[in-house]
Order: structure tokens, then C-alpha cells, then sequence
């Protein structure tokens, strides 16, 4: 036998060898574990594209097409995936597609499974404005900038609190409360976890609150619902001040989710609705001429939302438990990634040899 056929054979028994070894993934690999060079993770929302090793090509579309509803697209260069939901208990598919080079033909089992939408996102951030010991903070979540793909039914928690004694911490279905131990002055930490549709949890984020000592008269701001339509709310924020003298004055405002806030000195406040949203939330900031500061907000609520469009925002879920209670407000989406993710051909290096052969 020549040496060019021995070798020829030799390369064609490693490339089933490889084909072998793609198609049979470990018995212990599961949808989460196996990551090998056959496997692909459709993107949330998204799409991902098989592409063939240089001079291969997918020689069997039909086949393809049939193989799996996942299965969207096909041609020689490229096989296109996509699912239309997520479901957090698909597990994995196996679709089988063809390759070839002229003078080769392989079948390879590519893995396919889901992947799951990112995790919620929020930043450690200090609150930039103090509150007056012994205060009941109640922070919108609008105020967390959360970013989230899935969270129509999204719960915020707190899993911390430091220093310990400084207070304890809870949330509601509108706002982050922290109730503020009196004779504590200086930073105190809170280790925020936002979680979403299925489950999955954000990394704990530092939110830092800092404490003065407070002085006489005091000033507060109340945390108010209001009407949302599709048509601009005026409000006067300086009707919504708690005691403090006559010289109460607005800071300004924090952002809005689903619609733009204008605040002027004076007071008044014009929110403008951008998007569809069953609420929406901004927070105002108010200070004295005795140099007090209370920080209060306004929960805008639409016809579809479950809560009231007048009076006082609750600082208590029920009497009983609020954990994981459902959020009002669904917080803004991340930035969109267009690109569909590329599964490039896994027999790249392979393919080198077998060309150099003449394979």
C-alpha cells in the first residue's frame, strides 16, 4: 500500500473517531453541564447559527429542517436555530446534520438546548441623599436602576444588613423599605437581590444609606400614589412635605421607568408617560432652611395595576409576611443584543489535516 492511501485511511478512521466522540456526549451531562464542540445554546429571545469548517458545507437541508422545529433556516454555510419561548425544562434535543467536502460525508449530533435570559442587573451604588436617624426610608424601586429581561413578576429582597443593629429591612410590591434604628448615625449597607420570572437571582448589590442626627423642626415626605394615563400628570411636590418649617424647597427628582419627570424649584412636577406600563415611579428630594433633608415619591398607577391611584403608599406588604412579595413595577429592559450567537464548525483543526491529504 502507498504511503499517501495508508495515510488517507488513517485520517478517515480518526475523522469517524472524532464523529463518534461528538455525537455521544459523557452519560452524566446534563442540559446546564455539557458544553462540548457539538453543543448549542439558543440565546433567550434569540437565534443561533451553526456554521460548516472552511471548504465544508451542510449537504442535507430538507433533513435538517425536519429534524427539529428549533431548526429555522438552512443552507450549504449556515444552519440557524431559534426557539420562541424559553421553557426552564426543555432539556436538550439532538439534531442531526450532515456535512460534507466533496469527498468526505459526516453526520454530526449537535446538543441543543436553551439558554436562559440574563439575570437581573443592578448596580452597588450610596444613595446620594442622607435621611434623619430613626427615619423609615422608603426607596421606589425605580431608584435601584434594576435592568431585567424577564421580570413582569420580579421580587426584590434583602438578604443584609450592616451594621446589624442599625436597622432592619423588608420590601413591598412598590418600594424598598428600611426601618432605621434611632441612635444610629453614619453609612449602613444593604445587600439587595433582585429575582425574576423563573427564579433566577441577581448578584447581591451594596446599597449604601447614610444616617444624620436629626435636628428640630424635623422634615419628612410622604410616599403618595397617583393617577397614570397616557396624558402628562402635573403635581405640586412641595404638598407632599412632612412638618419642617416654611422654607421647604425641592432638590430635585429621580427617573422615572416608563416615562419622563420634569422638576422645577418651585416644585412642580410634570410626568410624562413614554411607554405602556401598569405603574410607573420616581422619588423627589425636599430640604429645609434648617438644613433638613426627606426624600418621599410618587407611584403613578395605571387602570391595569392592582393598587390604588390615590393616598399614601403602605409601608407594609400585609401583617404577616413580606417576603418575596410581587413587584407593580416591572423595571427597564437591558440593552438589546441583536447578533445571533455563531456556533463555528468544530472540526476546524481536523479539516486542516484531512485537506492537506487530499481528503
Amino acid at each position: 500500500m502507498k504511503a499517501a492511501a495508508r495515510v488517507r485511511i488513517v485520517v478517515l478512521l480518526l475523522a469517524f473517531a472524532v464523529v463518534a466522540a461528538v455525537q455521544m456526549p459523557a452519560t452524566d451531562a446534563t442540559a446546564a453541564t455539557y458544553t462540548g464542540a457539538n453543543s448549542v445554546a439558543i440565546p433567550y429571545e434569540g437565534e443561533s447559527q451553526v456554521k460548516p469548517a472552511e471548504h465544508w458545507a451542510f449537504t442535507d437541508c430538507a433533513a435538517a429542517l425536519a429534524a427539529s422545529e428549533l431548526v429555522t433556516a438552512c443552507e450549504a454555510q449556515s444552519v440557524t436555530l431559534a426557539a420562541p419561548v424559553y421553557d426552564p425544562d426543555f432539556g436538550t434535543v439532538v439534531v442531526p446534520l450532515a456535512l460534507g467536502n466533496g469527498a468526505v460525508q459526516l453526520t454530526v449530533d449537535y446538543i441543543v438546548t436553551l439558554a436562559p435570559p440574563p439575570v437581573p442587573v443592578l448596580p452597588d451604588q450610596p444613595y446620594g441623599y442622607p435621611f434623619a436617624a430613626g427615619t423609615r426610608v422608603m426607596l421606589p424601586f425605580s431608584d435601584l436602576d434594576i435592568e431585567c429581561q424577564v421580570c413582569t413578576g420580579m421580587t426584590v429582597t434583602v438578604d443584609s444588613v450592616a451594621p446589624r443593629e442599625a436597622g432592619i429591612a423588608w420590601a413591598t410590591a412598590t418600594h424598598l423599605v428600611f426601618a432605621a434604628a434611632p441612635d444610629h448615625v453614619g453609612p449602613v449597607e444593604l445587600g439587595v437581590v433582585v429575582l425574576d420570572d423563573f427564579g433566577q437571582e441577581s448578584a447581591a448589590a451594596s446599597l449604601t444609606l447614610s444616617f444624620y442626627r436629626a435636628g428640630e423642626p424635623g422634615l419628612g415626605a410622604m410616599h403618595v400614589f397617583a393617577e397614570r394615563g397616557t396624558e402628562v400628570v402635573t403635581l405640586d411636590l412641595r404638598e407632599y412635605a412632612v412638618a419642617g418649617d416654611e422654607g421647604v424647597r425641592l432638590i430635585g427628582c429621580g427617573a422615572a421607568v416608563h416615562g419622563t419627570i420634569v422638576c422645577s424649584p418651585d416644585g412642580t412636577a410634570l410626568y410624562h408617560p413614554t411607554a405602556a406600563a401598569a405603574a410607573d415611579q420616581f422619588s423627589f428630594h425636599l430640604y429645609s432652611e434648617a438644613g433638613e433633608q426627606a426624600t418621599g415619591s410618587v407611584t403613578l398607577v395605571g387602570s391595569s395595576a392592582e393598587l390604588p391611584t390615590t393616598g399614601l403608599v403602605p409601608s407594609r406588604a400585609n401583617d404577616d409576611d413580606d417576603d418575596d412579595v410581587i413587584s407593580a413595577l416591572v423595571p427597564r429592559l437591558p440593552p438589546p443584543d441583536g447578533a445571533a450567537e455563531e456556533t463555528p464548525g468544530m472540526f476546524d483543526a481536523f479539516v486542516r489535516l484531512l485537506d492537506r491529504v487530499g481528503a
